[in-house]
């Protein structure tokens, strides 16, 4: 593969998008194996080390003399015709060879190994200080999220690693950033390549503010090798990085340069998660609802192309979730238990606008207290600023209690999940932007906060909304000026696309539809404004609207349904007059896959009103949640007479007895 040209979208946007075009020669891949030999004994051996790469017929020998106790380094070229592609997820197949490797002693076999590994190239130009990645030539839009702890006490299995890093492909991610090298488990790396997630991997350097550098340079570099010759066959992984927000010591920088350069060569090594080529700007709490904040201010943040490594907002999971983490007398009102769950009022990721975003959907007449802890030191008990403050926490939620239920709450929290996480990712496609990685994707403890999926894998209404906002190819509102903005995420080019923007009043009567054509929608499109949201017909302040693109053929590339309030932005207390709405739910059919998941065909159908976050539940006949369930869409935004059919898989032996299938959501009994 070659580069052959450098372009500019347009003048201005010279300096920050840079495009580079690549060609690459499908007809034959280059490939280096490497690995290390290691004579245990006292007497010197010569070994035979043969290999295979499956499925193919390439073979390779090499024979290695060793003197006693030697190490010696084993370097093979091989050349590899006709391969087959390794893709990040939604840009192709994230195909994998299986290379096994023996070694034998005097006809013996003295050990063996198997792994896997892709064929694929990664490119990582640096305009003006802005890094963008492509593979096999299609620019990748970098969007997924943090990883930290695999689970508070490490008890994951390969098993359940596997369905984590799945629900991220699931959710249409390209990306995990591996958080300070917080998980070395074989399986994260293995999944991540079956599933087409692109991995960055930090080493273990916490930010400078929370901890010292290692004591022992020479044994954190030796680690470090480990670690590279560990994970460098895996095709997932794309980027290293050497320290969280700060830069590493000026020795172990210079030592992760050199190894990274020696013991790989084919990725980028960048020393700050937060500094160019790369870059951060933070932002952990949901931005303040109303203005020019909500989820305008998501739009605003992506101010530069830089790929940015964290940005996050809570995400209150379900109430069954709830209530397996909270006892009975601690679930209502919010208490210090919810604290101890991150639920908190002051630090990073403060919830008081989630709060004030709540009252936008529920009402309630109490105000929810400013924070006046920041910028003063830790808070003591007999500070009389820190003392006044907790007083007025607590009377605000004493009142919440009193104009909210517990299940008031939660129905409210899962649109605004929704409409948050999908506006996070929206914004990456109004204009081009190299990703964002959400802070944070993975949950390793029961928590409101940072994470798609929650403790116990269930997928609430921000995990939806996140899968909505990244969907690969799609049209989207930009709430900052009304516009409605077409994206092609993908390496495909389009012919005959039509996009269809039809506005429904509260009620759900249609008042409006328009339809825009593009004669080509090209590879790596974003920011294509095709027009502007006519919200005039509605006799409602609160409106919807559903935008629907489709190919030539009719096919969907990408469906959205947003609820906005035309004159007062972001007050959605009119949501409460929907009457309740009459859905039904049908199973079609059910199958058993090749890997033993059973998937059910089923078909939700929606009556005279609209049915906002209508939730597909599983559950055995006891009542007891099956999890995870593997949707492929949920917490569905439905207008009067629509119907959408949606595939569930799970694993049979997590269910005893029969499956029971439930509906619920904002303005749906749970039945």
């Amino acid at each position: 593969m070659r580069q052959v040209q450098v372009f500019s979208e347009s003048p201005d946007q010279v300096e920050e998008a840079t495009q580079h075009r690549y060609e690459l020669d499908t007809g034959t891949a280059q490939l280096l194996f490497r690995t290390q030999v290691r004579n245990r004994t006292d007497r010197p051996v010569t070994a035979q080390l043969t290999g295979t790469v499956a499925p193919g017929e390439l073979t390779f020998a090499q024979t290695v003399a060793l003197a006693p106790g030697e190490t010696r380094p084993v370097e093979l070229p091989l050349t590899l015709q006709g391969p087959r592609l390794w893709w990040p997820n939604t840009y192709g197949e994230p195909f994998c060879y299986t290379a096994a490797v023996r070694l034998s002693v005097d006809g013996a076999v003295s050990d063996e190994k198997t792994f896997r590994f892709g064929v694929r190239r990664l490119d990582t130009p640096i305009d003006g200080g802005v890094l963008t990645l492509y593979c096999n030539g299609v620019r990748i839009l970098c969007k997924g999220g943090n990883w930290g702890l695999d689970d508070g006490l490490k008890r994951d299995t390969a098993r359940v690693l596997d369905d984590k890093v799945r629900l991220h492909a699931q959710a249409n991610m390209t990306m995990i950033r591996n958080w300070v090298g917080m998980t070395g488990h074989p399986g994260f790396y293995d999944a991540c390549d079956r599933y087409g997630i692109l991995i960055w991997d930090d080493f273990w350097l916490a930010n400078p503010f929370d901890g010292p550098g290692p004591n022992d340079p020479a044994l954190f570099l030796e680690n470090a090798a480990d670690k590279i010759r560990a994970v460098r066959s895996h095709p997932a992984l794309a980027f290293y990085c050497g320290r969280n927000e700060g830069n590493p010591p000026a020795q172990i920088d210079s030592g992760l340069r050199e190894l990274t350069r020696t013991l790989d060569g084919t990725r980028v090594y960048f020393p700050h998660s937060a500094a160019a080529p790369v870059g951060s700007g933070g932002g952990y709490g949901l931005a303040a609802p109303g203005g020019d904040k909500g989820v305008k201010q998501y739009f605003k943040d992506v101010s530069s192309t830089v790929l940015r490594s964290e940005r996050g907002v809570p995400n209150v999971p379900n109430l069954e979730s709830l209530r397996r983490f909270l006892r009975p007398e601690n679930l209502w009102p919010i208490s210090e238990s919810w604290a101890l769950h991150d639920w908190c009022y002051h630090g990073n990721g403060p919830v008081g606008t989630y709060t004030q975003t709540v009252q936008r959907y529920l009402g309630g007449d109490f105000t929810v207290p400013e924070d006046r802890l920041r910028g003063r030191p830790m808070p003591q008990t007999d500070d009389p600023v820190f003392a006044a403050w907790q007083a007025d926490v607590d009377r605000m939620c004493r009142e919440a209690a009193e104009a909210w239920t517990v299940e008031d709450f939660s129905r409210a929290a899962q649109l605004i999940n929704y409409d948050n996480h999908r506006g996070m990712f929206d914004a990456l496609s109004a204009r081009r932007s190299n990703g964002l990685l959400m802070w944070m994707s993975q949950s390793s403890w029961p928590s409101f906060m940072w994470q798609t999926y929650d403790f116990y894998l269930d997928t609430n209404g921000g995990y939806f909304g996140a899968k909505a906002g990244n969907q690969p190819t799609r049209a989207l509102f930009d709430p900052r000026d009304d516009s409605i903005v077409l994206a092609n995420a993908t390496g495909n080019r389009y012919p005959s696309v039509v996009t269809r923007a039809q506005v429904f009043d509260l009620q759900g009567k249609l008042v409006r539809e328009d339809v825009f054509e593009t004669a080509v929608l090209e590879p790596d499109t974003y920011g294509l404004v095709l027009g502007t949201a006519d919200f005039s017909a509605a006799g409602t302040d609160v409106v919807f609207l559903r935008l629907t693109v489709t190919d030539g053929t009719g096919a969907v590339l990408g469906r959205n349904l947003y609820w906005h309030n035309r004159r007062d932005y972001q007050d959605y207390r009119a949501l409460n007059t929907l009457p309740e709405a009459s859905v039904r739910l049908q199973v079609l059919g059910e199958e058993t896959t090749a890997a033993g998941e059973r998937k059910v065909t089923l078909q939700v159908a929606n009556g005279d009103g609209p049915a906002l976050g209508v939730r597909i539940r599983l559950t055995d006949a006891a009542g007891d949640p099956v999890l995870p369930v593997f949707y492929s869409d949920n917490y569905l935004m439905l207008m009067p007479g629509e119907t959408r059919q949606v595939t569930a898989g799970f694993d049979p032996g997590r269910l005893a007895g029969p499956a029971r299938w439930s509906l619920s959501g904002w303005n749906v009994q749970p039945v």
